[in-house]
């Protein structure tokens, strides 16, 4: 959250210095390269070490997380760790030898497939509606790159995202999330053109909302699943969030359209 914030605060600044697109996009790519040159020191994940039966790497790893996060942890806890992991390993490579279980399989339950209906669902409106008010900052204000930074800003309160759902869990406050952005999308839509300011503050109300539902939902997601089948539905909530931000310009852009007509 923090790294993607402070990214979207520097682009106007860069934009600003940088006039030509082309140069422009030549400095937002070049620090992709960074990841190149630092390929080795890139960790890797300690489940992939076990599958591959590179047990003293995935206890490196592992002994690494715990320093970073000043935890301590015991040689035989660790020990016992990997036994675990790699039986549960196992037990994956046999089900996946067996033909594994398929996310059709789990929408045969009422309860399981109605939590998984939701989370597309949630995930499919967060896409949409977060990148639609991203690409929405270009109708605010007469300056793009003023309204563009405005708009990054407002993103850093959803830094405290973390700290809302280990207190009051991920429900409310992503319900509550909505409902904010929901309500600032009505008063946009009701606020006249010539009032600017007014207009803006709006529409930047509901970009914070909306941004802190999105980071909420990028972790529920993921936590609703059934184990078995994560995998496969978060590729699913990925590919229909892809859908619906594909679809999110037609929605900002319906204005032009009906002013048109």
């Amino acid at each position: 959250m923090v790294t993607y914030t402070l990214a979207s605060i520097a682009a106007p600044a860069i934009a600003y210095l940088v006039w030509d697109w082309t140069y422009l996009t030549l400095i937002a790519a070049i620090p992709s390269l960074a990841f190149l040159l630092g390929f080795k020191w890139l960790p890797e994940s300690a489940s992939w070490l076990l599958t591959k039966g590179r047990v003293e790497a995935a206890r490196t790893q592992l002994s690494r997380v715990a320093k970073v996060n000043k935890q301590e942890l015991s040689g035989e806890r660790l020990t016992t760790l990997l036994v675990e992991a790699g039986e549960g390993e196992a037990d994956g490579d046999k089900k996946k030898s067996g033909g594994g279980v398929s996310i059709l399989q789990a929408v045969q339950y009422p309860k399981l497939r109605c939590n998984i209906l939701l989370v597309l669902l949630v995930w499919m409106l967060a896409c949409m509606c977060f990148y639609g008010h991203c690409q929405n900052t270009a109708n605010l204000g007469s300056s793009v790159l003023m309204s563009y930074l405005l708009g990054a800003v407002v993103e850093v309160p959803s830094w405290c995202v973390p700290l809302l759902i280990h207190r009051f869990g991920r429900r409310m406050p992503l319900a509550s999330a909505f409902l904010i952005s929901a309500l600032a999308g009505f008063i946009y839509a009701l606020v006249p053109a010539d009032m600017e300011w007014l207009v803006l503050v709006v529409a930047l109300m509901g970009r914070a909302s909306i941004t802190g539902a999105y980071y909420i939902t990028l972790q529920y997601g993921p936590e609703i699943f059934p184990t078995e089948v994560r995998g496969q539905g978060v590729a699913l909530s990925e590919t229909l969030g892809g859908v619906a931000i594909f679809i999110s310009p037609m929605v900002v852009y319906l204005e032009v359209v009906a002013v048109r007509g």
